[in-house]
């Protein structure tokens, strides 16, 4: 008796043991799971890590950018040998670039002696050399923007623009999982559909066997229903096989990627209840534009053009550069070479045609332009877009409630053929077209629901609200 008690306790503790194993592999993927996953997602799918790692590419290109700013050491060293010149001449020189005015900053020192051709501009020098230091201001062209200047501020623009496009692929990615996670809920739901209308099926085929079996309806019919029945069981090998297929493609290109799996008997069930949102059109436009990645992309291209032409502009002023140097000689020497000296030096270059420079001046007020058009065109799509979402919406709450009087009423005229069948009324044509528009507007009725929480995620992720999805799913599925 004891052992058989052991064994007794042993075997419960076996069926609980895999009892909560199968529970915790069956665990409902719900709408904080769903939540959960988004979030994995978009930090660890590869479409989101090319987007991060572009925009650690172009930090570390605003870097090198930057990098033309930073102060430079050189040293100049030549001897004329065997030649009618006969100079030696050293300068070791500082000097570094500036983004105020375009200027650049130098000093060092030099020594020359002997003889030197006149076109190199080097000269003799006191004999123990001179220091030097010097500021060069351009006037005219490259005072307000350079091209290392212009150059910098690409980088950082190209920045901002690929932060908002890792935003941009975490908003498709989100988008995209949503569409196929909703599909494949709904495919579950539709198999759900179609098995309560077999299980009505099967207790209509009892019927129509007791009325055969008793005389009071022809073989016939029995064949007729058993061929509607395999119809209908045919619609769920269908659906089982298009569940297969979603649930292949979230496991494999999506949840694989961060280590999750979804199987069946995870998927969650349908609330059957519609969400309310009362935001303003005028309210949504205006978080359109405030919020959309695309939107604000361009934004900041139109922000490069404008820098772009004030760049091109600039190109197009003659060159004019100012210089002042300051300059103490040390050791013996001539009295010009030996004194202190201040020197102003005026250079001035003037291309002839210009015509570079104007054609990039065109070239610039074209790409502006054709970016304010596509800014505006993007305005319009999106208000046009927005519209039709709430149109989508709205038909889509009027088509719910109108399948769901028909169902009402299709669920009547089928219970009142039933009746007219038990009583001898032989109309099984009739009962099977109820059957079948019952079983399509069901179908339909949960594919509208579908689409309806579809447009409602679509146009959250559209107005880029990733944070309102939790209260969507909660109300969506359980």
């Amino acid at each position: 008796m004891e052992c058989h008690q052991l064994y007794k306790i042993l075997l419960i503790f076996i069926l609980i043991f895999f009892s909560s194993k199968i529970n915790a592999e069956c665990s409902i993927f719900g709408s904080k799971r769903f939540q959960e996953t988004i979030n994995d997602l978009t930090a660890n799918f590869p479409s989101i890590k090319i987007a991060e790692n572009n925009l650690e590419l172009s930090k570390e290109q605003l870097k090198i950018s930057a990098a033309s700013f930073d102060p430079l050491l050189g040293f100049d060293s030549r001897f004329y040998g065997n030649s009618y010149y006969s100079g030696t001449s050293n300068q070791l020189f500082l000097s570094k670039k500036n983004r105020l005015l375009g200027s650049t900053i130098d000093m060092g020192y030099r020594d020359g002696s002997g003889s030197f051709p006149i076109y190199e501009n080097i000269y003799q020098t006191a004999s123990r050399g001179e220091f030097f230091t010097g500021i060069t201001i351009p006037l005219l062209r490259n005072m307000r923007i350079d091209e290392k200047r212009l150059q910098e501020k690409q980088r950082e623009i190209d920045i901002k623009i690929n932060n908002l496009l890792v935003f941009n692929n975490q908003i498709n990615l989100t988008s995209a999982f949503s569409e196929t996670f909703v599909s494949t809920v709904m495919s579950n739901e539709n198999i759900n559909i179609i098995y309560k209308s077999l299980v009505n099926l099967k207790g209509q085929k009892d019927l129509i066997e007791k009325q055969v079996t008793s005389g009071l309806s022809p073989q016939n019919d029995l064949i007729e229903f058993e061929r509607f029945l395999l119809k209908n069981q045919s619609l769920m090998k269908v659906q089982n096989n298009e569940l297969d297929k979603q649930l292949n493609l979230i496991n494999k290109l999506y949840l694989g990627n961060i280590g999750e799996n979804i199987t069946k008997c995870q998927l969650p069930k349908s609330q059957k209840e519609l969400y309310k949102e009362s935001a303003s059109f005028g309210e949504l436009v205006k978080d359109v534009f405030a919020n959309r990645p695309d939107f604000l992309i361009i934004l900041e291209q139109l922000k490069l053009a404008n820098i772009e032409l004030q760049f091109a502009n600039n190109q197009t002023l003659p060159e004019l550069n100012y210089r002042l140097e300051y300059s103490k000689a040390n050791g013996d020497g001539p009295e010009e070479e030996t004194r202190n000296s201040l020197k102003n030096i005026i250079q001035l270059n003037f291309p002839i045609f210009n015509r570079e420079a104007n054609a990039d001046l065109s070239i610039a007020k074209i790409r502006l332009e054709n970016i304010g058009l596509s800014l505006k065109l993007l305005e319009q799509n999106l208000s046009t877009e927005l519209f039709g979402y709430l149109q989508d919406l709205q038909t889509n709450i009027e088509l719910i409630n109108i399948t769901d009087r028909e169902i009402n009423i299709i669920r009547r005229l089928l219970d009142a053929e039933l009746i007219s069948y038990q009583s001898g009324n032989l109309n099984l044509f009739l009962i099977n077209q109820r059957n079948g528009m019952l079983l399509d507007l069901e179908l339909e009725r949960n594919q509208l629901y579908f689409n309806y929480y579809k447009k409602i995620i679509d146009l959250y992720l559209f107005l880029n609200q990733t944070a309102d999805l939790d209260k969507v799913m909660e109300q969506m599925i359980h």
